[in-house]
């Protein structure tokens, strides 16, 4: 199923599930006013009645007035006051790093917070992901905080809005050229820099020239000093075709997140884990790997849709913490009917402290990470400054900060 048809059939289960709410509204009501008969309107009942079936259902009724104080839960969601709002979404797919946005569709999460997403083509690359939106054609991106420093160097108009999700980069080998490494003493419980020193002389796959991954493996390079021009790095912007490679042996090893290809090499028995870049490296590891990314016109002319949006997530964020197996089960069927059921769980639990917890707020530091990611992936120290970069009010928003 591709990712057009899987999207129709989340959104036509939502529909029927809004559709139902309503009809139960309706009932209720007329119930009422059975019950009632002519006292209806009276002083005694008039404060009690359900609201006509015409007014909006696109949102929870818990949901308080956009100008109530902010909280933590799903009740802080801005409530819209006629309808819900359309917002052309980029994002790169679906493996287990993005299960914030995934468990949003799959639950609801969205139209809960009165959002209606669009959903544009998916692309395995950060970078071209966020050129949709710089493009006109979408909105919000899903997308590496990291893409949008090159595209603001460039004098283009590019917005961080929320940070999501840490740095959880894994380089996985297959099983020959660890069984080549181990020749030489070196193994996956090697130092760090003894480990990336050794990829030398490998074809490694990864998502392609500018993305998220892409920028946080050559930072941990430039961190141990040391150098690319001795590996090759092949761009496979597709998770599948990754596989397909390492299976065939086209490249000695696989760059991705935590929980997508490197995790199925070793199910599939066909790979090895070597390295855990954000696990062997505190510092790395805190570098956001994903947020949302917007323009500053967009923000300016829509405030209320990218709050709805930054909701959704910290009511995902949330749910996640907290989700039963079946919860998660769902998730699974709609957008990893193929992923090894027993890896997704494990990815999962690996996952969650990385995209589930802490602010989505950028701060000093994490400023600092992003801006190092992007002066080694450039070669260059940029000066940009926190804000260039970075809108906070639809988190300040959110979070009650």
């Amino acid at each position: 199923m591709n990712q057009s048809k899987k999207y129709d059939a989340v959104a036509s289960r939502r529909a029927g599930r809004t559709l139902r709410r309503m009809l139960m509204l309706i009932g209720a009501l007329a119930l009422f006013v059975a019950a009632c008969g002519s006292d209806s309107d009276s002083d005694s009942t008039s404060d009690t009645q359900a609201p006509p079936a015409s007014e909006d259902t696109a949102t929870t009724s818990a949901a308080p007035a956009p100008d109530e104080d902010a909280a933590t839960t799903s009740e802080a969601a801005p409530a819209p006051d006629e309808e819900s709002v359309t917002v052309r979404w980029a994002a790169p797919g679906h493996v287990p790093l993005y299960m914030t946005q995934d468990y949003g569709f799959a639950h609801g999460l969205f139209e809960d917070n009165g959002v209606e997403i669009d959903l544009q083509p998916t692309i395995f690359n950060a970078a071209e992901v966020l050129q949709i939106v710089l493009s006109g054609d979408a909105d919000v991106a899903f997308t590496s905080p990291v893409t949008a420093f090159a595209a603001v160097e460039q004098g283009r108009d590019a917005v961080i809005v929320a940070l999501v999700t840490g740095s959880p980069i894994d380089v996985a080998l297959t099983n020959s050229a660890m069984d080549r490494l181990a020749e030489t003493g070196i193994t996956a419980e090697s130092p760090l820099a003894d480990k990336l020193a050794a990829l030398e002389g490998l074809t490694l796959g990864h998502p392609g020239v500018g993305s998220g991954t892409e920028t946080i493996f050559l930072l941990a390079l430039d961190k141990y000093d040391i150098g690319v021009d001795g590996m090759t790095l092949q761009p496979i912007s597709d998770p599948t075709a990754m596989v397909a490679a390492a299976r065939a042996e086209a490249v000695d090893g696989i760059i991705h997140t935590t929980g997508g290809v490197p995790t199925q090499m070793v199910g599939l028995g066909i790979g090895q884990q070597f390295i855990s870049i954000g696990a062997e490296d505190d510092t790395i590891g805190a570098i956001p790997s994903l947020g949302l990314v917007t323009t500053r016109e967009y923000l300016a002319e829509n405030p209320d849709a990218v709050q709805r949006v930054v909701q959704t997530f910290h009511d995902s964020r949330a749910a996640i913490r907290s989700a039963t197996r079946d919860d998660l089960a769902l998730v699974k069927a709609e957008y990893y009917p193929d992923f090894d059921e027993e890896l997704y769980y494990l990815a999962l639990d690996q996952l969650t402290p990385v995209i589930a917890e802490g602010s989505m707020a950028m701060t000093d530091v994490s400023f600092a990470g992003l801006l190092s990611a992007h002066s080694a992936a450039i070669g260059s120290q940029s000066d940009l400054t926190i804000d260039e970069l970075w809108d906070g009010s639809a988190v300040e928003a959110v979070e009650g900060q």
